[in-house]
Order: C-alpha cells, then structure tokens, then sequence
C-alpha cells in the first residue's frame, strides 16, 4: 500500500501499488511493535522479530536473555497489546525479579 486517501469522515481509498485502489468503510491500523529506545542493544538483549513487530525475548517468568533484567507489557507479549496486561505482566515481573534477589 502506498497511499490513504480520505473522503469525508467515513470511507476512505486505499492505493496500492501492485493493484487497483480498494474503497473502504472502515479501516483498523495496527503499528509494528518496536522499542522506543535502543537500551535493548546496548544491553545484548536477545529480540525476535514477530508479524507485529520487534519484542524482546522472555521466558515464562519474564526474564530476558540477560539473567536479572525482566520486561513486560506490548515489547514483551505482542499479542495482547492492552494496557490492563501490561500492568499485571509488569506486577509479574517484579515478583520475579524480587524473588530472583532472594534466593
């Protein structure tokens, strides 16, 4: 797609540049998921590039690829981009890494 093109307040025309425009109704935008900063790269933490976007690797504990660094929220779990899971993901990973601490 190359272009959007609106028409009043409720359709628009999708050009596309390896076939005829579309009409639309109605349209949902979903942006890639990316960091909004390049602290993941300074750190070497491992990302995997998925149909949303860039996320940075966990395990079930949302631990990084670097033992003590957790992540939560849309970086660490694309596929449920809320902000109501991101707060319990981010709970999570504090109780994790509090519990990493002690033992």
């Amino acid at each position: 797609m190359t272009e959007i093109a609106c028409y009043g307040s409720h359709s628009a025309t999708l050009k596309i540049d390896t076939g005829p425009d579309v009409a639309v109704d109605i349209l949902f935008a979903h942006p890639r998921t990316r960091p909004s900063t390049s602290l993941h790269d300074a750190l070497g933490l491992a990302t995997l590039n998925t149909s949303t976007g860039i996320v940075l690797k966990t395990d079930e504990r949302h631990e990084t690829s670097m033992p003590g660094i957790y992540a939560a929220g849309d970086l660490a779990n694309p596929a449920i981009p809320s902000v109501t899971t991101a707060i319990w993901q981010g709970a999570m990973a504090g109780i994790f890494a509090q519990q990493s601490m002690l033992t």
